[in-house]
This record gives C-alpha cells, sequence and structure tokens, in this order.
C-alpha cells in the first residue's frame, strides 16, 4: 500500500494495462472514513485510479476478516498482515493460545463505549499501535467486514466449495497441545 500502489497504478496506465485491482482491500470502501486510521493509502489508491478512469478500468475486491487473522503464529506466519499492527497471533480479538479474548462491549445505548474510551487513551498516551488495534475491533464491531447476505459470489460459482470457518480452526489448532 501507499506509495509503491501509486508508483504501480501510474505504471499500469502508462503501460495502457486495461484493467487493475489494488492490492489488500479489506472491508467495504464505503464504510470507511476519509482519515481512517486503517487506511494506509488505500483512499490515495482509490482516488487515483478515478483520476486516471479514462485511461484503465479498476475493480476492488472487498476481504471480510481472514482466517489467518485466527492461525497458530498469526498472519504474519503467511506473509501477510506485516504492516497491519494486528498480524501476530493473538493480536485480533482472540488469542487462542492463551485462551484470551478481547471482544468489542456495547453500553446501555449501544455505543462502543469501552473501545472508544481506550481508543481515547491510547491516543493521548501516543500509542499509535494499541489505537491502530482497537480501531480494527471498533471496525470490526461497526461491521464494516460484515457481507451482504446472499453471498452472490458463491452463488454464481456453486462447484467451489468454501470452507467454513470452524473446520479450518480445527484443522489449523489440531497439531497445537
Amino acid at each position: 500500500m501507499g506509495t509503491p500502489q501509486l508508483r504501480l497504478i501510474e505504471a499500469a496506465v502508462q503501460c495502457r494495462v486495461r484493467r487493475f485491482a489494488p492490492a489488500e482491500f479489506e472491508g467495504q470502501p464505503g464504510l470507511r472514513a476519509q482519515n481512517d486510521i486503517l487506511d494506509r493509502g488505500r483512499n490515495a489508491a482509490l482516488a487515483l485510479l478515478q483520476h486516471y478512469t479514462g485511461y484503465i478500468q479498476y475493480t476492488v475486491f472487498v476481504c471480510g476478516i481472514f482466517y489467518e487473522r485466527f492461525a497458530v503464529n498469526g498472519m504474519v506466519s503467511q506473509r501477510i498482515g506485516t504492516g497491519t499492527g494486528f498480524g501476530n497471533e493473538g493480536d485480533y480479538i482472540a488469542d487462542v493460545r492463551n485462551m484470551t479474548a478481547i471482544a468489542p462491549v456495547w453500553d446501555a445505548a449501544q455505543n462502543l463505549a469501552y473501545l472508544q474510551y481506550q481508543m481515547e487513551l491510547a491516543h493521548m498516551a501516543g500509542n499509535t499501535a494499541e489505537h491502530g488495534r482497537l480501531s480494527a475491533l471498533l471496525a470490526t464491531a461497526e461491521g464494516r467486514y460484515d457481507f451482504a447476505v446472499p453471498a452472490y459470489l458463491n452463488s454464481v460459482y456453486p462447484d467451489i466449495t468454501t470452507t467454513p470457518f470452524r473446520d479450518w480452526f480445527l484443522q489449523n489448532w489440531a497439531s497445537v497441545p
């Protein structure tokens, strides 16, 4: 993401590439704020693609929550998520090995009060890593990674069988005592 992605888009336009898909889009772009801490250059990539819309077609593949966030040794063991701030085992919602979790909590008014309070504390303390981690949890609780039902790609390609999270999770952790 960031500057390398922008240079790649410019090179693709210059070489007359007809179609382009930007890297690592997680969550629906319409649900992100303009100055989102989780952006990591995605809005700039979309703006540049929109600028060149007469020269190149583009699409954005929207990912939900990668199963690998819950993998043994985390996403970094698969060489993904290294710049996210929550790529290691246990960084995102559940620390399976230690059997602990941080779950978003709503107050009586259905606000994510605890997470917002913790984010403010992290921001005031200048703890950008913690602020980013909590931002990801808040985005999850607010539905950024939710998909519309029905899952249209699954109906278009019925011959491709997906692996349910439970099955993947049990197989992934089977060898860990």
